[in-house]
């Protein structure tokens, strides 16, 4: 007896163990019911990357040991400060600015810097303290190198730039002290120019645009709390509603839409003008 034998497809199933590199799995077992038309979509709420922090710092409690001076070791650990998640991205070598600029290295002190007063407690209430700055945010669309740690960068008042060397220097908006008086007798005899902002980036009615985790983790909105009524009396209203970049609480979100409000109504004038070596004793942004 001849029989022949056709097969429309075949499946190699192999035990074997495997190895998916740099990729987040998730096992889970279901039993198949006739309740089930199709797979069921799952989520849940997971802590991110874990990233290189300082070795004296304490992700959990927010605090660095400094009995003696950090002299710039680092240790992995997760983290939801924004300093060390974009110190992460410029620095890591798989996924971060190193890997297509091979030469680039950072300032590990601004970081540091830059760390310690995001996770400075702020009050918020009467007895009720938070981080001043917090990155909880899901990166999934891809963007240029610089561009991407500029994002990151600007969710705490930061900048990140080059000064042409190579290396990467990090500045927050903060209150420090002043580095260099200039006056009339130490610039070029054309003296200040004054330039004033557009009035209509006078904003003066801001919403922050947030992901509320009380909420199901759905977008929320929060307004500043600062009163705006001598400024839209004297500008009209003007509004801003923005993303507020890795946010998840209502307190940082009005904290972050004040800070615009504030900048946005005060500081209105740039003056320029040309020095000579004084100028050397100020970096950027100073």
């Amino acid at each position: 007896v001849i029989v022949d034998m056709t097969f429309e497809s075949v499946q190699m199933i192999n035990a074997g163990k495997r190895k998916f590199a740099d990729t987040a799995l998730a096992h889970i077992f279901g039993k198949a019911t006739k309740q089930f038309s199709s797979i069921p979509d799952f989520a849940g709420v997971y802590d991110g990357k874990i990233v290189m922090v300082p070795d004296n710092y304490n992700p959990e409690l927010r605090t660095y040991d400094e009995t003696t001076p950090w002299l710039g070791g680092m240790k992995l650990a997760y983290t939801n400060n924004p300093a060390w998640v974009l110190y992460d991205l410029a620095t890591n070598q798989r996924y971060g600015l190193p890997r297509y600029y091979l030469q680039v290295s950072v300032n590990k002190f601004h970081f540091y810097d830059a760390g310690k007063w995001c996770d400075e407690e702020i009050e918020v209430s009467e007895g009720v303290t938070r981080p001043r700055f917090t990155f909880n945010h899901e990166i999934a669309d891809a963007k240029q190198g610089m561009e991407m740690l500029r994002y990151v960068a600007g969710a705490f008042n930061a900048i990140i730039y080059d000064e042409g060397n190579g290396v990467l220097n990090l500045k927050i908006d903060k209150p420090t002290e002043s580095v260099q008086v200039f006056t009339p007798h130490t610039v070029s005899v054309e003296g200040f120019a004054y330039t004033s902002t557009d009035i209509t980036t006078r904003y003066n009615d801001i919403t922050a645009t947030f992901v509320n985790p009380d909420l199901g983790w759905t977008v929320d909105r929060r307004a500043a709390t600062i009163d705006p009524d001598e400024e839209i009396e004297h500008n009209g209203r003007i509004p801003l509603d923005f993303v507020a970049v890795g946010c998840i609480d209502p307190h940082e979100a009005v904290a972050r839409a004040n800070y615009r409000f504030i900048t946005a109504t005060t500081e209105v004038e740039t003056v320029s003008f040309t020095t000579a070596r004084l100028g050397m004793l100020a970096e950027l942004y100073d």
